[in-house]
Formats: structure tokens, C-alpha cells, sequence
């Protein structure tokens, strides 16, 4: 009883608080206003009324309820759509803008004039003169006239000091013409020659002085040529060139010789790639009776077949050969073989094979070679053998070029020119024969920085392993040239060029018991060209700059230095 009584109390007592609060915040208020009244009543009273701190409102924190409404719904919808896609072709306008064809520019066509002039002189009382006559550009035939003079007309000194007329002089002239047809072109061309040299190297331990008309020799040249062959687009077409030459030679000494020589080829290239084709030769030569009572018939086909692509190249061929002299019939067989692999395309290039072939010497050939020969004099011809060869070409850059090679060959009958000793005076060359093996090493760069600079450096070196002779006499075993040009704005033309020569040997004679060595010589000329317009330009030439006594022939020495100073001029 007690314990509920309490219970009751407690609830009576908590249910009066509120009432209690009210009363009492009433009664506070009602104290306060009668305060206030009270002191607002009051006049007279002066206080001072000290403010320690100015009133700051502030308002606490707010902390916003984190709790989302949220909807609850007994009733899912899910949507349900009913569709359909008609296909409709949209239409399009396309214009078509035709492309204009690219044009290829051409390099421009230099202009060309018909007639050019070149005169010239120089000291040793050296002119020269030159003029040519030809067609300009033709799709249909070209024509031309050319001729040429040159001679030295001074006096060179002999070792024994003594000033000789040397007699030199060459005369030329060609006039020839091409006739160009749908399917093919023919050619031909008739040339004349007037060359002339004194034999005035005679020794110079010889007290003597040698009349101009003794010594003097003059040798007439006429030639002919008629050439035919084949123009295709297409190279599967059989194609085939054929030429037909005459040429006649006559000296001061009535000694003449009478050559004809037919060549031909034929060769047609099949889809495989390959190329099969036949070569066909005729030569027949005929002497005056003071040369030889024999003529020379050489009669040779050269059947061959090969391939080139981008990648390699090879031919083998061989040929079948007849020297006929007379009632003797000289076979001959000569291979014909090449092969070239592009390692490194453009780069790198090795290339071997073998091949062979029969030197001529016929009376022209000689004399071309040495104009102070015995008149008269009769050469046999030369047979190489064989010659294996190895060698490695390409480029080290656009503007370098190389080209190495090395050769070994096998040669019969080789003439190497000796003085005549059956004259005291020695001053005409004999040949004397020998058997051979010849080692050859070539060595070519080529320098084309642009059309205006370029450089070309030679080198070669003989080694020759004799069977009878002692040395190889007037061949030198190295040799070397550079020669450069240098195109200043079409203005100047500048070039130069350096000849090497190495030591070459000549037989003892009567007059010189022991063996004769000539040294080696170097040869450097320069050459200055102005253009003062496109028509009319002068020229300086400064040759043998170094003045070495060169001796090409022994007891034949050559002219020092020597300038030349001309004009060119084209219309």
C-alpha cells in the first residue's frame, strides 16, 4: 500500500512542474517590469552606467537531418513499348570533279647552234682549229661536218742539247649522217686523216745533224662506215645491229694496207627473262707486198645467253674463231663468262668471270699506237688466252662511285716496241715477241657532287711474269690520273688533271750496252674557260705545269711546258 501511494506521489509531482515553471516565470516578469518602472520614475538620479562588453548575439549550430524521405509504394509499373522501324532510302547527291592529269616537267633542252669554232696557239708555235657544221634536234635524221688541226712546229731539245723539229701534225675531217626510220635507224660516216711526225729521236752521242726530208714520215687515213640496227618499245622484239667498215692507210713510203670488217648481233629476250643472241665477225686484211705477202682473214661467231635483273646479272657466252693467213688456219676458242650479284643493291656489288680474245695488229692499229715504227713494219697478231678477273663496284654515297678489280691472264705473241738497232741512229722501233702472264689491278672513284664539281681518280699497276724477255720494255708498271672539273655559275669552266707515269725499261743498243731505264714522270695541266656570253668564250690551257722531261719512247723526249691561249665561238 505504501509502495503504490508513492508511485502516486511521484506521478502527482511530475505532473505539477510545468504548472510551478509558469508561476514562477510570471512572477519574475511582473518583478522585473515594477523595476523598471520604478527606476524610470525616478528624476534627478544621475548615474554613470558602464558598459564592460557590448552585446554578441550568436546562434548555435545547426545539424541537418540525414534521413531522406522515402515513399512507399505497393504498385510496380514497368513500361512496355510496341515499335517498328520502316527502312527509307535517303538520297544523296555526288558530284564527280575530274582530276586534272599531273604533268611530268622535263630537264629543259639545252639549245643547241649549228656551227662551232675553236682556234687556238700556243708556244712551240702550236695552233689548233677546230670546226664542226651539224643538225639540231630531229626526231628523223642528224647530220654533221666536222674538222681538226694540230701540230707543233718548234724545236725540242735532245740530250746532247741539240733543238730538233719534232714534225708533228694530225689533220681530220668527218662528215656524217643517221637516218632514223619507224623500226629502225641507219648510219654512216666517211673520215679522212693527214698525221705526221719526224723520226728525230736519234742518240745523243751522235755528232750529226739529220736533214728534215730524211726523217720526215706522213701517213694518209680513210675510212668508211655504213651501221644498221634495230629501234623496239618492246624488248621482247628480235632486235640486231650490223655495221660494215672500210679502212685505208698509206705512208711516205708507199707502204699501204687495205682493211675490211663486217660485225653483227642478233638477240631477242623471252618473258623468263633470259636473252639468247649471236654474234658474227669478218675481217680481212690486205698489204702491200713491202709489208707482207700474206693476207690476214679472221672469220669468228660468238653464240651467248644471259640474264639481268635488279638482283644479279650473268652471260656465258663462247667463241669460235679462225686466224687465217694464207694456207694457215689458226683455231681459237674463248670463253666468255659474267656474273655480277647485288649484295647490297647499288651498295655493294662483286662481279667475276672469264674471257679471252684475239688482238689485231694490223698496220693501222700499230701506228696509232706508235708512230715511229720501221715503215713497213709487220706485226703478228696477240692471243689472250684467258683472263679470270674479280672485282667489287657500287656506290658509297649519290655522289661516290667505285669500281676495284683484279685480273690474271694468259697471253701469246705480246709485241713490245724496241729500237730498231739494224740503223746506227735508232730512231725507228722493231717489235719483239714473248709469253706471258699478266696480273692487273684496277682502281676507279668517281666524284659527282653536282653538275658542277666532279672528280675521276685512276690507278693501275701491271705485274708481268715473262717467259723469254728481260723486262717488259715501255710498258710501266703503275699509272695513275685525277682529273676534275669545276663549273663556276655556267660562267667559268675551270679543269685540271695529274698524269703518273712509272718507270718503264728499253733494251741496250749499240750505242748504250747496258739496259736503258726511263724514270717515271708526273704531268699536270690546267685549263681556264670564260664564257663571256652563250656564244663567244676564251680559254687559257697551261699543260706540262711541272716541265718534266717525259719520255714516252726511248730517245723520244716530249715538250716541256707549253700554254695555249683561244676562243671558241658557236653560232
Amino acid at each position: 500500500m505504501e509502495k503504490g501511494q508513492a508511485g502516486m506521489s511521484n506521478k502527482t509531482t511530475d505532473m505539477n512542474r510545468p504548472i510551478i515553471k509558469h508561476i514562477i516565470t510570471g512572477i519574475t516578469a511582473l518583478v522585473l517590469t515594477g523595476q523598471a518602472g520604478f527606476l524610470l520614475a525616478q528624476d534627478g538620479i544621475d548615474k554613470e552606467i558602464v558598459v564592460v562588453k557590448p552585446y554578441e548575439p550568436s546562434l548555435s549550430d545547426a545539424f541537418k537531418i540525414n534521413v531522406l524521405p522515402r515513399v512507399s509504394d505497393s504498385i510496380s509499373i514497368r513500361p512496355d513499348f510496341n515499335y517498328s522501324i520502316e527502312p527509307k532510302k535517303f538520297e544523296t547527291q555526288f558530284h564527280v570533279r575530274p582530276i586534272s592529269p599531273a604533268k611530268l616537267v622535263g630537264v629543259p633542252l639545252k639549245k643547241l647552234y649549228k656551227s662551232y669554232l675553236k682556234l687556238g696557239i700556243g708556244n712551240y708555235l702550236i695552233p689548233l682549229g677546230e670546226f664542226r657544221i651539224n643538225s639540231l634536234r630531229s626526231k628523223k635524221s642528224q647530220w654533221g661536218f666536222a674538222l681538226r688541226h694540230y701540230s707543233i712546229n718548234g724545236k725540242i731539245k735532245l740530250d746532247s742539247d741539240q733543238k730538233v723539229e719534232p714534225g708533228y701534225f694530225e689533220n681530220s675531217g668527218n662528215l656524217y649522217g643517221k637516218k632514223i626510220f619507224t623500226k629502225s635507224y641507219l648510219s654512216g660516216n666517211i673520215k679522212g686523216g693527214w698525221d705526221g711526225v719526224n723520226f728525230y729521236g736519234y742518240h745523243s752521242s751522235l755528232d750529226t745533224s739529220l736533214n728534215n726530208d730524211d726523217i720526215k714520215q706522213r701517213y694518209l687515213k680513210v675510212d668508211g662506215r655504213i651501221k644498221m640496227g634495230s629501234i623496239h618499245k618492246d624488248s621482247m622484239h628480235v632486235n640486231y645491229t650490223w655495221t660494215l667498215d672500210y679502212m685505208y692507210t698509206n705512208d711516205r713510203y708507199k707502204n699501204d694496207e687495205h682493211a675490211a670488217l663486217f660485225g653483227a648481233d642478233i638477240n631477242r629476250r623471252f618473258r623468263s627473262g633470259n636473252t639468247f643472241g649471236l654474234g658474227l665477225g669478218g675481217n680481212y686484211y690486205r698489204t702491200s707486198l713491202s709489208i707482207d705477202s700474206i693476207n690476214n682473214t679472221v672469220i669468228s661467231a660468238k653464240p651467248w645467253f644471259g640474264k639481268t635483273t635488279a638482283d644479279f646479272s650473268y652471260r656465258v657466252a663462247v667463241e669460235l674463231l679462225a686466224d687465217i693467213r694464207g694456207d694457215d688456219v689458226a683455231p681459237h676458242f674463248y670463253p666468255d663468262v659474267y656474273l655480277q650479284i647485288g649484295v647490297v643493291r647499288g651498295i655493294l656489288v662483286p662481279y667475276l668471270g672469264a674471257d679471252g680474245k684475239l688482238q689485231v695488229n694490223n698496220y693501222r692499229s700499230v701506228i696509232e699506237e706508235n708512230m715511229y715504227i720501221t715503215p713497213g713494219l709487220k706485226v703478228q697478231n696477240t692471243s689472250h688466252n684467258i683472263r679470270a678477273y674479280v672485282g667489287l663496284k657500287g656506290s658509297l654515297s649519290q655522289a661516290v662511285y667505285y669500281d676495284i678489280s683484279a685480273s690474271y691472264a694468259m697471253i701469246s705473241k705480246m709485241p713490245f716496241y724496241v729500237n730498231d738497232t739494224t740503223s746506227i741512229l735508232g730512231n725507228t722501233f722493231n717489235v719483239a715477241y714473248d709469253d706471258l702472264r699478266l696480273t692487273r689491278i684496277r682502281g676507279e672513284l668517281i666524284f659527282r657532287q653536282s653538275d658542277r664539281l666532279s672528280f675521276l681518280l685512276l690507278g693501275g699497276y701491271d705485274q708481268y711474269d715473262l717467259e723469254t724477255l728481260e723486262k717488259p720494255w715501255h710498258k710501266p708498271s703503275v699509272t695513275a690520273s685525277l682529273a676534275t672539273e669545276y663549273n663556276v655559275r655556267n660562267k667559268i669552266l675551270l679543269d685540271a688533271s695529274f698524269n703518273y707515269i712509272g718507270q718503264r725499261f728499253a733494251p741496250g743498243t749499240p750505242l748504250d750496252t747496258d739496259m736503258i731505264t726511263l724514270k717515271g714522270f708526273a704531268d699536270l695541266n690546267l685549263g681556264v674557260e670564260y664564257r663571256y656570253t652563250k656564244l663567244l668564250s676564251v680559254f687559257i690551257r697551261l699543260n706540262n705545269i711541272l716541265g718534266a722531261r717525259n719520255y714516252f719512247w726511248n730517245q723520244y723526249p716530249g715538250i716541256g711546258f707549253n700554254a695555249m691561249a683561244g676562243f671558241t665561238y658557236a653560232l
